[in-house]
């Protein structure tokens, strides 16, 4: 089965100070119980503004929403799995995976992170979307 979980979007990390990240979830509560592999597919659109090397990283986070605490929210800090892109190496249009394949879990969300390269407020936007692959 393939499910898109993020369409095409642009994404701005112009603001962010020399090395500084910015976290994004992107789609939250992803049900992918009942299956022993996960793949996310990543693709970088063309065509990226930057300057430097910034990168962009997808992540799999396992999560664990529960009606007994529904305020707050359960979520690993450790990726299950990531895909990144290093723009000046990855060249637009480009496309990554990474597979999940033990302790696959119940839900997962997918965050997007964007870390500005060395120059602080340097130009960086991008252009993304994700699919995931789930195999029974």
């Amino acid at each position: 089965m393939i499910i898109r979980i993020l369409d095409k979007v642009d994404l701005d990390g112009s603001g962010l100070a020399a090395s500084g990240l910015a976290k994004y979830i992107m789609a939250s509560g992803i049900d992918v119980a009942g299956f022993k592999e996960v793949t996310l597919v990543a693709r970088l659109h063309p065509t990226p503004t930057f300057t430097g090397a910034p990168l962009i990283i997808f992540s799999l986070l396992r999560v664990a929403p529960t009606d007994q605490d529904p305020t707050n929210t359960y979520r690993e800090g450790t990726a299950a799995t990531s895909a990144t892109f290093t723009l000046g190496t990855d060249v637009a249009p480009a496309l990554k995976t990474t597979t999940l394949t033990s302790g696959v879990g119940g839900l997962v969300d997918l965050r997007v992170d964007l870390q500005q390269g060395s120059t602080g407020s340097a130009s960086f936007k991008v252009t993304v979307s994700a699919d995931l692959v789930m195999k029974v």
